[in-house]
């Protein structure tokens, strides 16, 4: 279930031990589907838009709009 949408701040690459699992790489301007929130370890799960990739990137990289929210991260 999508939660929201993001856009990302910044580029971040998996490294190559991260890009084998759920970790992702994203370019600054690129646009998310917020999939989980962090659960307090930094992360949050996404999927992107064009890529449809699936997976963890930092949260604090992102701009968060969550559906049904007024406040954004």
């Amino acid at each position: 279930m999508v939660l929201g949408t993001a856009l990302a701040r910044y580029h971040y690459d998996a490294t190559p031990d991260e890009a084998g699992g759920t970790i992702i790489t994203m370019n600054e301007g690129d646009e998310l589907l917020l999939l989980e929130r962090d659960m307090g370890d930094g992360w949050t799960r996404v999927r992107h838009r064009i890529s449809n990739a699936e997976g963890f990137v930092p949260t604090s990289y992102l701009d968060c709009k969550w559906y049904g929210s007024s406040t954004s991260r």
